[in-house]
């Protein structure tokens, strides 16, 4: 009986995740819409990216309704934020990297639900995106190739392992995950299948050219 309400929990903590997930994106789409739409200046971009560090500060240390409103305005900001870029790309082009984007986030997702929880590998993957983070600010200054590939490996390689982390924290709580901590776990996988397209969206408008 024990176990039973363990796995009964535990899917519904998957569920919240996923409807939390699901949510982040589709605000995500709506944000960059509406950014379509609706010229955006140079002013608000620098704004809210100033912004955006505070939101991302605020999700880490606020609670309940709160944390929820301030994750559904920083998807939406985000959206609105990157929506400049799509004018550059065909729709075309633009499509197509979210298929791909959306056949990884899968195929990543499936990989990281069988694999077992390692803590090294979280170790290496962070550091491995540090010396990415130092290569891109390079990049600002000297006219260095952008690794697209490269950061679409690394941020698919944390999709696998965010999730197999999600699954290691609900057997560790028997199923019972508080709402905020959920919220932070979507949260790290909503940024890396962002940054998954991104950088896919990247490497096809370069290769495009």
């Amino acid at each position: 009986k024990e176990n039973y309400m363990n796995l009964i929990k535990s899917r519904s903590a998957y569920k919240l995740y996923s409807f939390y997930l699901i949510g982040t994106l589709v605000l995500t789409l709506i944000g960059s819409v509406v950014g379509t739409l609706f010229p955006i200046n140079k002013g608000f971009l620098i704004l809210y990216g100033v912004l955006s560090i505070g939101l991302s500060v605020a999700l880490l240390v606020s609670k309940g309704k709160v944390k929820q409103i301030i994750l559904a305005v920083f998807c939406f900001g985000e959206g609105a934020f990157i929506s400049p870029l799509f004018s550059l790309v065909s729709p075309a082009l633009l499509v197509y990297a979210l298929l791909v984007t959306v056949f990884i986030t899968i195929l990543a997702m499936i990989v990281g639900a069988k694999m077992k929880y390692s803590s090294k590998m979280g170790e290496i993957l962070y550091s491995i995106l540090f010396i990415g983070f130092i290569y891109t600010t390079l990049c600002l200054f000297f006219p260095l190739p952008p690794l697209s590939i490269f950061f679409v490996i690394l941020f698919t390689a944390y999709i696998a392992h965010d999730i197999s982390l999600f699954k290691e924290e609900v057997n560790n709580h028997n199923g019972e995950l508080p709402t905020d901590e959920i919220i932070d776990h979507v949260l790290m996988m909503y940024l890396n299948i962002l940054n998954v397209f991104l950088r896919i969206l990247e490497f096809l408008s370069h290769f495009a050219e």
